[in-house]
């Protein structure tokens, strides 16, 4: 004798399935690597502008960064706001213990 479980007859109900969350901006966290990736590059290519006497050619890319830190993140900020895609409660005792977000 065979037995089919789960065919014919009424199921037992099932608790909804609870979505797994994912972070959709972990990758995002890499765009912290520009700033120090951008002075290894920038310092040889003012070095370069000087050494060819192109002195005040040299002196634009030292005004890059106090521009987008006082100018373009302030208005980024108020142009998109608060982010508001917190993880849920269920979640953080997770991701507490993932070496991707100590």
């Amino acid at each position: 004798m065979t037995t089919q479980i789960g065919s014919g007859g009424p199921e037992a109900p099932r608790p909804p399935e609870v979505e797994e969350w994912r972070d959709k901006k972990g990758y995002l966290w890499l765009m912290g690597l520009i700033a120090p990736t951008a002075l290894v590059v920038m310092l040889p290519l003012i070095w370069g502008m000087n050494q060819l006497g192109w002195h005040a050619a040299a002196q634009v890319p030292l005004w890059i960064g106090p521009i987008l830190l006082y100018v373009l993140l302030p208005l980024l900020d108020l142009r998109f706001g608060p982010d508001g895609q917190n993880p849920p409660d269920e979640v953080t005792d997770r991701l507490e213990n993932d070496k991707y977000y100590r």
